[in-house]
């Protein structure tokens, strides 16, 4: 009997059904990603598309990790799914990245720690990030034993910000040849 129009999978040990990729190429391509390397760099390697590379990187699950006493958030720009900035999150004790989230939302972090169960959200006991107030919401929201505590960074870069416009303020004042001794690092 003769079948015509229909499609059928070939059966091969060696590739799961309805793959084009064996798992051994993508237990290589994992195994490369180990590596600090580019995606470009295994994609040649490997002749195929970076495309290809991130998606094999995409199925890879990483488990359920603890919630630390210290949790750190904070975002950095990046260009996944359409997104303008991703978010870190990592330990700040043991210096460890926990995870990296697609978006700094407040839905995408909802998400992620309503995967956490209340007792494990209940021990962390600190939750340092920037001044960002959906990141203040999501400690209120669901770390609600934690303290809130800005980071050093941005806390210090607000200091500078108010110490600057403090300066400008006061160096308009003054007469243009008196204004140069405000700027910073003046050196006569």
């Amino acid at each position: 009997m003769l079948l015509i129009g229909k499609r059928f999978a070939e059966k091969n040990k060696f590739l799961p059904r309805y793959h084009r990729m064996t798992n051994r190429l993508s237990a290589y391509i994992i195994d490369k990603l180990r590596d600090v390397v580019t995606y470009t760099s295994i994609a040649r390697e490997m002749n195929l598309s970076v495309n290809t590379i991130i998606r094999v990187f995409g199925v890879v699950d990483y488990g359920h990790k603890n919630l630390p006493s210290a949790l750190s958030i904070d975002e950095f720009k990046g260009n996944t799914g359409g997104e303008k900035y991703q978010c870190i999150i990592t330990d700040p004790v043991k210096k460890v990245v926990l995870d990296i989230l697609p978006a700094r939302t407040e839905v995408c972090l909802t998400k992620y720690f309503a995967k956490f169960s209340k007792s494990e959200r209940e021990n962390v006991k600190y939750f340092v990030s920037d001044m960002w107030k959906p990141f203040a919401n999501i400690a209120t929201a669901w770390f609600k034993n934690s303290k809130q505590i800005v980071d050093k960074y941005h806390w210090i870069r607000q200091v500078n910000w108010a110490f600057e416009s403090v300066r400008k303020e006061e160096q308009k004042k003054f007469s243009k040849t008196h204004r140069r001794y405000f700027y910073p690092f003046f050196q006569e």
